[in-house]
């Protein structure tokens, strides 16, 4: 297995400290909306390959239900969670992500959409919004050997359609995002260690 699992998510402490000790989707969500950052993953303009999104199940209609979680795990039929995981492997131990839902063998990874109106239509039309896609690409480099990576888009107001899209990784893309982000996280680390104050002298 490519990652450790890490048991942070029921104390605050705990999850921040994890937080500061890795580069996590959360954090790549923040830095893209730096220029400079995304100038180097050629993201202006860029749209998400729609051949690679793979294909869409969205023509269940649905009566508002549970939140994101139940209504995925009802369409997949699966035991799946959200988990919050570490890369394990040498060199990779500072990246990290929180998986909306990972079954338990593994092998499928699932990203949850933000519900809103604009992304949950371009999920209806089989395209994953732009942030959201990238950030499915940082969790494929925690979690390569999964055999399937889910966009799962769904919107609780009102009945309403929901969407499914099976994401392919994109090698080239991912190698970009890898050195941008390792770049950026070795920044943040100088600053913070620069910022330490030192231990007072008795």
């Amino acid at each position: 297995m490519t990652y450790d699992i890490v048991n942070v998510r029921s104390n605050p402490a705990q999850w921040m400290a994890w937080q500061q000790s890795v580069f996590s989707d959360w954090d790549l969500l923040n830095t893209l909306r730096k220029a400079e950052f995304r100038a180097s993953l050629r993201l202006e303009p860029f749209v998400p390959p729609e051949g690679k999104t793979g294909d869409s199940d969205n023509t269940r209609y649905i009566v508002p239900r549970g939140d994101a979680l139940d209504s995925y795990r009802e369409h997949v039929s699966s035991v799946v969670a959200p988990k919050t995981i570490q890369a394990n492997r040498n060199g990779m131990q500072w990246l990290g992500a929180g998986i909306d839902a990972l079954d338990i063998t593994g092998e499928t990874v699932a990203i949850f959409g933000s519900g809103q109106e604009a992304d949950h239509r371009k999920a209806l039309g089989n395209i994953v919004p732009t942030e959201d896609w990238v950030r499915m690409q940082h969790c494929m480099l925690l979690v390569p050997d999964a055999e399937e990576y889910h966009y799962w888009s769904w919107r609780a107001a009102h009945r309403q359609p929901e969407a499914l899209i099976r994401v392919k990784p994109d090698i080239g893309f991912q190698a970009r995002l890898l050195k941008a982000e390792k770049a950026m996280f070795d920044r943040h680390k100088e600053h913070n260690q620069a910022n330490m104050k030192p231990a007072n002298v008795v």
